[in-house]
């Protein structure tokens, strides 16, 4: 018969301790115990898959048993251990070595099997020490199985040692767990990864790239046994090792792909974005490598613009950092929020592309609403959506979203109070009080940017706020500028904190005994009111609506039906953030 040629994973299978890659610290645990002749009798390997724990398992039973043990402990700096030379080293080496017994848990998960191993352990060893039994995937075992096996775990015989492999650890019982002496595999570091396939690709003759290795490294994700894998598959499937062939081979998409698409959904436009998407034909990748790789892309960006090169994590670290300059923190910081929020969806549907392709296309649609009056240029903005402006009481035109800005001066204080007043013309009262009680901080020409501060209290109308900007942005960029934002801040002093010395609105929990939690609102009465106006105009002046709603924790009180969102707003927003009841009042 021939030679049986190996593949590469089992051929380049650690011997010894020092060929074992990425895992140091093990690695001088167990060669301490070895110097120090200090054993315990139950080992657990825990860690992923492929990060050596069963070579490191084999590597260490074969020098307990080594002869060269004794020569190590007197002078560890000449002799090493296993010594890969003696009867017991290549009888562990050819894989006969009577007293190492390997355990596939998976197939031997009973009570039977495990009270097997605890008779034959009480056998003495052959030509070792010990008798090593390594028990791989030992989580497979049953609860029956551990539970059987706890005596001899905790009191094994002088000659017999135990090792549990696991990349589970968590389903093993805690009363095995305690009787075990754990050592924690870490994944295999990128570089460390690297450096070792480098070498593989050497002794092997294959010719490679170095950014082919990167990625087969980031992909692996710490596993040198995938690592391997993919090396030869790529191997065998083209003639040198490069970017193209691997990405060929995965059916992933080139980091240049991934940004262009980046670009188009922040920059572009929803025609622009389809035909991008059908010209890479991205219904040939895997959707979920695409939203991986995606995630890993802005993470990228995100580092660069905080100044931390991304190197470790993606390999096109000078095209991230070209493209970088083209978006804002807050941008980047909105498409990865926007990601994360239909992830849980995305990870359960079986159309998982066009799921992300309508997730790309709303980001794109909503960017290109916000960008409509500055050219395409990304700019720090609050995420509001203009819609068709409101009418005036006096005569009911419209405010043109065009109209020439009017120029007070340069710090602004003029054109906010002219917006002010602008305000206090539209039909909607609590926009107005809101923005009678801001304060205005600064008007950052520059930027275009108009900052603002309310109390800490009014945290919660900040969603009516971002949803009503079709009745003030109108306003706001005919007393600044056409494409001016505004930045609201919530971090003014609270009423509350002042025990409302100056009158206002107190929203607080109030939890009634039998039913749940339900939101009261308080009107407190104001002597002299301030000219910013108080929060109880809100209720009163709102022509809007034609039923007061405030909820009670009277039980008698007909429930009120606020279920239309879009009619009852502002019930909606409450019961967001104070979940409850509502009931209707009626006024004598």
């Amino acid at each position: 018969m021939g030679t049986v040629l190996l593949n590469l994973s089992r051929k380049w299978r650690s011997q010894n301790f020092d060929q074992i890659v990425g895992q140091d610290l093990v690695v001088r645990i167990l060669k301490n115990s070895l110097y120090l002749g200090h054993y315990f009798p139950v080992y657990l390997f825990a860690g992923q898959r492929g990060c050596g724990k069963t070579s490191m398992a084999r590597i260490f039973a074969a020098a307990v048993n080594c002869d060269s043990l004794i020569a190590f402990q007197k002078d560890p700096k000449n002799f090493s251990v296993p010594c890969l030379t003696c009867q017991s080293c290549t009888a562990m080496r050819v894989g006969n070595h009577p007293d190492f017994i390997e355990i596939d848990a998976a197939s031997h998960t009973g009570v039977d099997n495990m009270r097997n191993i605890v008779e034959s352990s009480s056998l003495l060893p052959i030509i070792g020490r010990k008798r090593v039994y390594l028990i791989d995937e030992a989580h497979m075992l049953s609860k029956a199985a551990l539970n059987a096996a706890l005596k001899i775990l905790e009191e094994p015989p002088s000659t017999a040692l135990f090792i549990l492999a696991t990349t589970n650890p968590h389903k093993i019982i805690d009363t095995v767990r305690s009787r075990c002496f754990q050592l924690f595999f870490i994944s295999i570091e990128q570089n460390i990864l690297k450096k070792h396939l480098q070498l593989i690709c050497r002794q092997e003759s294959i010719s490679y790239e170095d950014e082919a290795l990167d990625i087969i490294s980031r992909q692996s994700e710490g596993s040198a046994r995938d690592a391997l894998n993919i090396l030869e598959q790529v191997r065998f499937s083209n003639s040198i090792v490069n970017k193209t062939s691997i990405l060929k081979l995965l059916g992933h998409m080139s980091d240049q792909q991934l940004l262009d698409i980046v670009e188009v959904t922040l920059r572009g436009t929803p025609p622009q974005l389809l035909k991008l998407l059908n010209e890479i034909d991205v219904d040939r990748y895997s959707a979920e490598f695409v939203w991986q790789r995606l995630m890993i892309l802005l993470r990228s960006l995100i580092w660069i613009k905080h100044g931390v090169s991304p190197e470790r994590i993606i390999s096109s670290s000078m095209l991230v950092k070209m493209s970088v300059v083209n978006y804002s923190l807050d941008t980047l910081y909105e498409l990865t929020d926007s990601l994360y929020f239909h992830e849980e969806l995305f990870l359960k549907t079986k159309m998982q592309s066009l799921l992300l392709e309508m997730i790309l296309l709303g980001i794109c649609r909503k960017n290109t609403k916000k960008n409509d009056d500055d050219n395409g240029a990304t700019k720090h903005f609050v995420p509001l959506i203009v819609d068709e402006p409101y009418e005036k009481i006096d005569n009911n035109s419209q405010i043109e979203k065009e109209a020439a800005p009017i120029i007070f001066s340069d710090d602004g204080k003029k054109q906010w109070l002219h917006f002010i007043e602008e305000i206090s013309l539209l039909k909607d009262a609590l926009i107005n009080s809101l923005f009678k009680q801001a304060r205005f901080n600064n008007y950052d020409q520059v930027n275009k940017t108009v900052v603002i501060e309310f109390a800490k209290d009014l945290i919660l109308f900040k969603e009516w706020i971002d949803n009503a900007c079709a009745v003030w942005q109108p306003v706001l960029r005919k007393a600044f500028e056409k494409d001016v934002l505004l930045e609201c801040q919530f971090t003014g002093t609270s009423k509350s904190d002042k025990q409302s010395k100056q009158g206002g609105t107190q929203i607080y929990k109030e939890t009634v005994q039998g039913s749940p939690a339900v939101i009261k609102s308080q009107i407190v009465q104001d002597k002299e009111k301030t000219p910013q106006g108080a929060l109880q105009e809100q209720f009163s002046s709102v022509q809007h609506y034609k039923k007061k709603i405030i909820s009670s924790s009277k039980r008698n009180e007909p429930r009120f039906n606020v279920s239309n969102e879009s009619e009852w707003q502002i019930a909606a927003m409450l019961l967001r953030h104070f979940p409850g009841v509502i009931t209707e009042i009626c006024e004598n």
